[in-house]
């Protein structure tokens, strides 16, 4: 999933993925929500405290959140439904090579759902 050149075998076919970073993203997205789907369905305290402590060393949520606070986080986060929203942006380029910028303006209504 974290893959920018991304190959994968269908049926004895490969078929590479041409959208370079964006793919990545649209792939750990749907990783995400099946780990979070599946640890949502989990009602054993221990099983999900298995899973935080087995994901933190590669995890960073906040410079101040605890495991603790994390877990926490994550089971007040379970069984909600994970709805799909579109941030207007612009493609351009800047010194990192190609990017989207967002319209700040058009984006306030759309981030202030998530706030």
């Amino acid at each position: 999933v974290r893959s920018r050149r991304y190959t994968e075998v269908i049926d004895g076919t490969e078929r590479t993925d041409p959208r370079g970073d964006l793919g990545r993203v649209e792939r750990q997205q749907q990783f995400l929500t099946a780990v979070a789907s599946k640890l949502g369905n989990t009602r054993n305290p221990l099983a999900l405290a298995r899973a935080g402590s087995g994901a933190a060393g590669g995890l960073r949520i906040d410079d101040a959140m605890s495991m603790l606070d994390g877990l926490r986080f994550v089971w007040g986060m379970r069984g909600l439904d994970a709805e799909p929203v579109t941030l207007p942006a612009d493609p351009g380029n800047n010194e990192s090579g190609s990017v989207l910028f967002l319209r700040e303006t058009d984006a306030s209504a759309v981030l202030d759902r998530v706030r």
